[in-house]
């Protein structure tokens, strides 16, 4: 789970990543992701996150095969993995020690 949160290579997971409040700050805007979550029973052919993602390409629409990137990190994505590293949330989402 660290590599996800750290260093989260699919675009979507990046997304949902920007998207949680980081409790600290009042004023801060929330970055939303538009539309509607996929629903399960109905999902589209190739990614299901592709009507959410604001990397979505043609190739979204074909079925992508989990490639690892890491010891114990693999990836669904033709956009990954992503050189830049994502911004973090501003809380930690691990307990204290």
């Amino acid at each position: 789970t660290g590599a996800v949160f750290g260093a989260p290579q699919h675009p979507y997971t990046r997304a949902l990543l920007r998207s949680i409040p980081s409790g600290t700050k009042r004023s801060s805007a929330l970055d939303p992701i538009r539309g509607e979550p996929p629903v399960l029973t109905e999902l589209p052919p190739g990614c299901p996150f592709q009507a959410r993602c604001d990397h979505a390409a043609e190739a979204c629409d074909r079925e992508q095969k989990l490639r690892p990137i890491g010891t114990n990190h693999s990836v669904g994505c033709h956009r990954a993995p992503i050189a830049a590293p994502a911004p973090r949330p501003a809380h930690s989402l691990e307990e204290p020690a």
